[in-house]
């Protein structure tokens, strides 16, 4: 039994900070402005079926406690990052 489904998309601030790799940021312009409309087109498409995106900003371990009440029980089905550098941050 369930009292619903929140879909939460996290901008994490990890994916802006400087690679490994250089002092180039992982995300540049293009890959931020094509990530901000993918979730914006993304919150409009759950809102047409009914539902809604909750956005934040913040590593998902802080955003996600956020969300639920202390001491309640939920479920959490989240995303696993499959790339080395994502998976060592």
């Amino acid at each position: 039994e369930s009292a619903g489904i929140v879909p939460l998309f996290c901008y994490d601030p990890r994916w802006f900070a400087a690679s490994r790799y250089g002092s180039s940021c992982k995300t540049g312009p293009h890959r931020a402005q094509f990530l901000i409309e993918s979730v914006n087109d993304l919150r409009e498409r759950l809102r047409e079926l009914g539902s809604d995106l909750v956005v934040d900003v913040g590593p998902p371990e802080e955003c996600i406690p956020k969300l639920v009440p202390p001491g309640a029980s939920c479920t959490v089905f989240a995303q696993r990052e499959v790339t080395p550098e994502e998976i060592a941050a």
